[in-house]
């Protein structure tokens, strides 16, 4: 079966998920399944974020722990859970930093650098060699707003759809369309 370009799963994968959310609604016990599907894939989004790995893993117990508390709160609507997973993290991401003042964190890879310049080479034109690219890059995203900074993160380091980044932020998928267009243009202008 042929995954969803939008959300990285299959339509099946989708309400097999809807089918365990409706178990874990009736019985805490049931939401096992679905922390080991996620847990990892969260616990990457947030340590790209914070800098300190046991903060990261504590910040993503506080996102699992919040899930499974209100996870009779969760209404399918046909999006993947994760999406539900990343609204929560990105909240306790900023929660994190509004408790900490602490500085703004990003941990990108070469291969995202290379991704968000191939993907993005329209919006972002940088006339030198590769790692004085990367470097101007790196230092445009750490003065890049968080809100910024997380529609990029989602769009070319996570590889989401507007559709999907939408519903995680919780925006339409013009405006997430919108937002992520101008920071890039953010990003380019600080470059």
């Amino acid at each position: 079966m042929i995954k969803s370009k939008e959300y990285h799963k299959t339509e099946k994968d989708i309400e097999d998920e809807a089918k365990q959310i409706k178990k874990s609604q009736k019985n805490p016990k049931d939401f096992a399944p679905l922390y080991n599907q996620y847990y990892l894939q969260i616990f990457k989004y947030v340590i790209k974020r914070v800098k300190d790995e046991n903060d990261a893993a504590e910040i993503t117990s506080d996102i699992f722990a919040k899930a499974l508390f209100q996870i009779g709160k969760f209404k399918f609507k046909g999006f993947p859970f994760s999406s539900w997973l990343y609204r929560i993290s990105s909240n306790e991401i900023t929660d994190y930093y509004r408790k900490n003042q602490a500085s703004k964190y990003v941990r990108v890879t070469e291969d995202q650098l290379n991704y968000l310049l191939d993907n993005a080479e329209d919006e972002i034109i940088i006339k030198s060699d590769k790692e004085e690219k990367f470097s101007q890059i790196i230092t445009s995203l750490e003065i890049l707003s968080d809100d910024d900074l997380e529609l990029i993160e989602l769009r070319f380091f996570e590889n989401r759809s507007f559709k999907e980044i939408a519903e995680i932020l919780n925006l339409t998928e013009g405006n997430a369309r919108i937002k992520t267009h101008r920071s890039i243009t953010k990003l380019k202008n600080n470059i």
